[in-house]
């Protein structure tokens, strides 16, 4: 069920598309898919239950949300490149570990929108870290 979840919304959000080519372009696609989550609140439930148990090594589906962090961390890092190779990071940014932050931000907002959905905008307070870090507004 997971990976048919990344299969769609790869399709949705992500096709044919390589975050080292425009990490603007790139953020806007996971700024967009974080916005989508939010009409889908049974599988973002299941995303954040599935993660925190599969924490387990034994678990399962350890290997598949390993890979995933990891891959999607990449992409962020990619994207993060990208941009700084422009000189679209704010001076001072320290992009070294924000794959990981903006990864923890989006987790952590998933399980705050979970618990409280009136109080927590997603998109919102990604695009609104992501403008600390660039020097251009994310579309």
């Amino acid at each position: 069920m997971l990976e048919e979840r990344d299969r769609v919304n790869g399709e949705l959000f992500f096709a044919g598309f390589d975050a080292t080519a425009d990490g603007l372009d790139y953020f806007s696609r996971l700024a967009r898919l974080v916005e989508y989550n939010a009409t889908v609140p049974e599988l973002v439930r299941l995303y954040a239950v599935l993660s925190v148990e599969a924490a387990d090594p034994a678990h399962p589906a350890h290997a598949y949300f390993v890979d995933r962090h990891a891959h999607i961390r990449r992409d962020i890092r990619d994207a993060l490149e990208e941009l700084h190779a422009r000189g679209l990071v704010r001076p001072g940014t320290d992009i070294a570990g924000a794959d990981s932050d903006l990864m923890a931000l989006i987790d952590g907002l998933q399980v705050q929108w979970l618990l409280d959905p009136a109080s927590v905008d997603m998109g919102a307070r990604l695009r609104q870290r992501l403008s600390e870090m660039l020097l251009v507004e994310v579309p």
